[in-house]
């Protein structure tokens, strides 16, 4: 799993680019993706999956309504049955 670190204001609507390219073996895409927000409680957003470019996947999330550290799962699946797990941890402190 990679593990990457960012802010978000509450109020904000961001798309963040995740690259599975570096994870990938030769002849190897994502093919699809699926993205889950984990909030410090209560319900949780539903994050928007993009379009899927050059093993680049794109997940629109916000507005987020609790201060606190969210996380952002991203699991991609791959063109050889592979999947791969991206987390990006939200600081959320405005």
């Amino acid at each position: 799993m990679d593990l990457f670190y960012a802010r978000q204001a509450r109020s904000e609507v961001v798309t963040w680019e995740f690259d599975y390219g570096p994870r990938m073996r030769a002849g190897e895409n994502v093919v699809s993706a699926i993205a889950t927000v984990i909030p410090p409680s209560g319900t949780a957003p539903v994050p928007v999956v993009g379009g899927i470019s050059n093993n680049i996947v794109p997940v629109t999330v916000g507005p987020l309504s609790l201060v606190g550290k969210h996380f952002l799962d991203v699991l991609a699946t791959t063109s050889l049955g592979d999947q791969v797990l991206a987390r990006l941890e939200l600081a959320v402190e405005f």
